[in-house]
């Protein structure tokens, strides 16, 4: 017998490692998907993989470009490709950030 997959259960955890959320995420898309927040918003996460790159700490983003958004995790990192703003569409990383800059040290979670 399986416990109920709640929504909360797909609140991204950024102590935890980069292959453990990666999994998480794939676990939960479509339902109930997996989100962080920034700047006190839900921020719902589409697309996302492991990457090798040093970032500063966990949740902390170390680099934001067209090819995704690098956040820092327990182990390792995370890029993300697609991500929706509450009450927004669904955008690429370049989409995204072409309205919403986000400095390296910006805190997600």
């Amino acid at each position: 017998h399986a416990e109920k997959i709640t929504r909360e259960m797909g609140r991204i955890d950024w102590s935890q490692p980069a292959t453990q959320l990666w999994n998480q995420a794939r676990a939960f898309t479509p339902w109930p998907g997996v989100f962080t927040h920034l700047n006190g918003r839900l921020l719902k996460l589409h697309e996302l993989e492991p990457a090798e790159a040093d970032c500063p700490r966990p949740g902390v983003v170390g680099q934001a470009d067209a090819d995704g958004i690098l956040v820092g995790c327990g182990d390792g990192a995370l890029r993300i490709m697609r991500l929706q703003k509450e009450g927004a569409k669904r955008l690429t990383a370049a989409e995204f950030l072409a309205g919403n800059p986000l400095p390296v040290g910006t805190q997600m979670g």
